[in-house]
């Protein structure tokens, strides 16, 4: 009796242990000790799920510890100010992954079937929770990929232009079931081996293909680069004066076409200019003096008296094109079920939201310059891959994200973002460049490496970047991958009943 109580509660504090550590990993809290200890847990993890997936106290502990820790990163309750939105948020998605798991037991009974399709089903999980997330607050919630987690492997990364970051959950799923098969009760050696040797089969082919793209740049060598001018700041009277001493100098030194880039919401912008503020009448008049493009975030201002959040590409004084915020932050931007008893109740912040009007559709490209293009985000959009697929053009580009990030007190949202920036970049293999007030500003190419500026000032930083004319098999096909996934699981689950010995998923 003693040693059965003692067993369990051994399980239920590994679960707990793993489902942190697992979520610190995908908050980018890699330290050199690190790695052993995340192994560990996604091994823990995934036999919790495969053996135990009816014991409902421990997935209850592995979800509340997973999601407790990747939010609070993020919506910082110790604080108090969005308290309330992490403790529901983290017993909502709890409650679906405990459903998931739950549910898997009657479509795949048998344990180790379940084993062979466990990277699969955490694949379609992530799918589907996004899907779920997005009916509910038109966005869905990409914060807690597994695959986030090998974002700082510059071999495995490489794979995200297949299948993009789903692909790389596939993979972390893969080494985990790989080991647990080992545990797991009812796995003959001969599987263990096989499963073993798929395995290790899969990933030398992915580490090749890492290997293969690193050492291959694979971008036109005649395309004209750009001169990328990051300004992480509110224009004003010191940052114009030193943009139009760099005007001069790049006047001199180079002839590609200068970008320069600014954060997320910078100014006030009013299209009736007896409204205009100073900071937008002082961009506009600069803006026809020098032979610079103009990308920069800012507040729209709309008749009634709401605003949109927005990219502008501005030349020569005027605005060429308009490009909305796709992605709205839920309760602070958009206003999904609940948002309003939540703000009576005070468990929001009253200041944190926006009255924003939701961003119209766009489906053309943002600049155009010959044959090479800018294609914006803001913030939010940039966890989102679709915000750049909705330019269908197979030209020359980069991708360009405007950022504010000084509402992040604890440093999570910045990691988070840079870690997306270098997916999206993958993904597409187009260089991805970020303009940040109280975040990282910088620059990635095509392969995820960061790019050292060329010079830096005090107000912004010089990039030369060269724009990509691929197009990836994930920008082509979208999500393909963990569609096909879904497919996978839905044929286990059909298999399964035939050969199942094992109901339920209780251990023999």
């Amino acid at each position: 009796m003693h040693d059965s109580i003692r067993e369990s509660s051994l399980v239920c504090i590994s679960a707990s242990y793993a489902g942190g550590v697992i979520a610190l990993g995908l908050r980018d809290e890699w330290t050199a000790m690190f790695l052993p200890a995340f192994l560990g847990a996604i091994i823990i993890a995934s036999y919790c799920m495969i053996v135990l997936p009816v014991n409902i106290a421990v997935q209850f502990l592995l979800a509340l510890s997973f999601y407790g820790v990747a939010f609070q990163g993020l919506l910082g309750p110790l604080d108090g100010s969005f308290g309330a939105i992490w403790f529901l948020l983290t017993i909502a998605f709890s409650a679906f992954q405990i459903g998931f798991v739950y549910s898997s037991t009657f479509a795949v009974s048998n344990i180790p079937t379940r084993a062979i399709s466990f990277p699969f089903a955490i694949v379609a999980g992530e799918f589907l929770r996004h899907w779920v997330t997005r009916l509910y607050d038109g966005s869905g919630l990409t914060f807690c990929l597994l695959g986030q987690a090998t974002a700082n492997s510059d071999l495995l990364i490489q794979n995200a232009d297949w299948g993009g970051v789903w692909l790389l959950s596939f993979v972390v799923a893969m080494i985990a079931a790989a080991i647990t098969t080992n545990f797991i009760p009812g796995f003959s050696r001969q599987n263990r081996v096989f499963f073993a040797g798929v395995a290790t089969a899969i990933l030398f082919v992915l580490f090749s293909y890492g290997a293969w793209r690193l050492s291959n740049q694979n971008v036109e060598n005649d395309s004209a680069k750009m001169n990328i001018l990051v300004c992480p700041h509110i224009p004003d009277v010191r940052l114009i004066t030193e943009l139009k001493t760099a005007s001069e100098q790049l006047a001199v030194l180079s002839s590609y076409k200068s970008v320069v880039l600014f954060p997320e919401t910078c100014i006030g912008w009013s299209f009736d200019t007896s409204k205009a503020e100073p900071q937008q009448l002082l961009l506009t008049n600069f803006s026809r003096l020098v032979d610079f493009t103009f990308v920069l975030g800012v507040w729209i201002r709309t008749n009634d008296e709401r605003s949109r959040n927005a990219c502008l590409i501005l030349e020569n004084g005027v605005v060429s094109e308009s490009i909305d915020k796709m992605h709205l932050v839920p309760f602070v931007e958009s206003r999904p079920i609940g948002t309003e008893q939540l703000l009576k109740a005070g468990l929001i912040p009253a200041a944190a939201v926006r009255n924003i009007v939701v961003g119209e559709s766009v489906n053309y490209t943002s600049w155009e310059n010959g044959d090479m293009r800018v294609v914006p985000c803001v913030c939010y959009d940039l966890f989102f891959s679709e915000t750049f697929q909705r330019f269908p053009q197979r030209t020359k580009s980069i991708n360009v994200c405007c950022l504010d990030e000084t509402f992040d007190g604890n440093g999570v949202f910045r990691k988070l973002s840079r870690i997306h920036s270098r997916l999206r970049a993958v993904e597409f293999r187009q260089p991805v460049v970020r303009s940040s007030l109280g975040g990282f500003s910088g620059a990635f190419d095509q392969r995820g490496t960061s790019i050292e500026a060329t010079e830096v000032h005090d107000k912004f930083s010089w990039f030369e970047v060269q724009p990509t004319n691929i197009t990836t098999v994930y920008e082509e096909f979208g999500d393909w991958f963990p569609v096909f996934c879904c497919v996978v699981c839905s044929i286990f689950g059909i298999v399964s009943p035939f050969s199942s010995q094992n109901p339920q998923g209780k251990p023999q």
